[in-house]
Parts: C-alpha cells; structure tokens; sequence
C-alpha cells in the first residue's frame, strides 16, 4: 500500500475525502441498513432551510441549538425521527444532528443525527447534498448544479444536473440522464451508529451503488 508521502496531490485529495466521508457514511459497512422511517414520514423534500447544531433532551421533546450560537430552538416532537434523537442523545447528553427550520424558533425535520459533536466542527458549507456508500467507495455530491462523483478505482466524473422533486429528489445529468442521484426519504443507518433520513442511490456507468446522504449548507433564495 502506498504510504501518504509517496500518492500524487489528487490521490491525497480522494483519500482525504474519502476518509472523511467515512465518519458519516460508515464505509466498514459491508451494507447499509435501510428501513422505513414510518408511517408519517414525509417525501424527501430540498434542505431549504438546514441547520447543524446539538441536540439535547428538554423537559418536552428536545432542544436544538445550532453550531457556533447560543440560541436554543425547540425540536417538533412530532417529528418522525425523534425516536431516533432518544436513541443517539442519551439521558443529559447531546448529539450532533442536522436539522430543518420551520420557524426562527422551531426545527421540525432532523436529516442526520449522531453521537460524535465534534461534527459542529466539519466544513458543512462546500455541498449542498452529499452522498456516501462503500464496497467500492464513493462519494457524490450536488454543487452549484452539477454533481460530482468521486469512486474508488475510478475515473472522476462532474456532470450538470437538474433537479426534479416527486416522492424523491432526483439530480439527473442534463444532457443524457444516465448519471443520476436519487434521494429517498427512508432511515439509512451504517456501520458507524450515525442516522440518516435519506437513502441514497447513485446510478453511473451502467452500475447503480446504494448509500446515505446529508444535506450541507444553506440554499440561498
């Protein structure tokens, strides 16, 4: 294997981001774990409006309050994936968790949720959507209209997508559609305990690869 002194700036790159990718997605998982997140769960929806910040429990549901503020913010306990929150905060302990605001003072849908907080810390600002999945690994991501899809042991791809929302959000390439990321709002859970609300799937190259994935930063507009 080759030692980090003796790999090209671009090979440093992907496995930098690889690596990093790995503490969302889980890429020792040999498969991910996808199920329903339940009845009332919603359709995937575009993360207009998301937040990263820390969860707690509080006297009623749990309160969110995002990185690098000190306002505190109330988590909807209707939303569908609190269960999820009681299983990752446990009693008087808060988790890191990327969540959707519905007010200047509510958070209504949790994306992504998991125990490590040192998460307030990573660069949630260069995507607006990132997707991970392992056994090859791989990452996708929407920036900016196109989506750029680094695999293992395979060549870079950056294509211009639209965006198309149904049941799922779909970025197709815009002059074949054969590379394509769709989002499906169903919980996907890897190796690493994080919990996600979307399950990935990306189609490339005539091969389809299954993962999880988070939305990034702020969409303006």
């Amino acid at each position: 294997m080759d030692s980090p002194a003796n790999l090209r700036p671009a090979q440093r790159r992907w496995k930098t981001l690889l690596v990093a990718a790995c503490l969302i997605a889980g890429c020792d998982s040999e498969q991910n774990e996808a199920a329903d997140v339940g009845a009332d769960a919603i359709a995937a929806e575009p993360a207009d409006d998301v937040r990263q910040g820390i969860v707690s429990p509080a006297a009623t549901g749990f309160a969110f309050v995002p990185c690098g503020s000190s306002d505190t913010l109330q988590l909807d306990s209707s939303e569908p994936l609190v269960s999820i929150m009681s299983a990752v905060a446990d009693s008087g302990t808060g988790a890191f968790a990327i969540a959707r605001l519905a007010t200047q003072t509510r958070a209504d849908t949790v994306f992504f949720a998991t125990r490590d907080q040192f998460e307030c810390h990573s660069d949630w600002s260069s995507f607006e959507y990132r997707a991970t999945g392992s056994n090859p690994g791989w990452v996708a991501e929407v920036k900016n209209s196109a989506l750029h899809v680094r695999r293992q042991n395979a060549r870079d791809t950056i294509v211009q997508v639209s965006q198309s929302q149904g049941p799922n959000l779909m970025f197709s390439a815009t002059d074949s559609g054969v590379v394509r990321l769709e989002l499906a709002w169903r919980a996907c859970r890897p190796g690493n305990g994080a919990h996600h609300a979307w399950s990935a799937t990306l189609t490339i190259g005539g091969r389809t690869f299954k993962g999880c994935a988070v939305p990034g930063k702020r969409r303006p507009g």
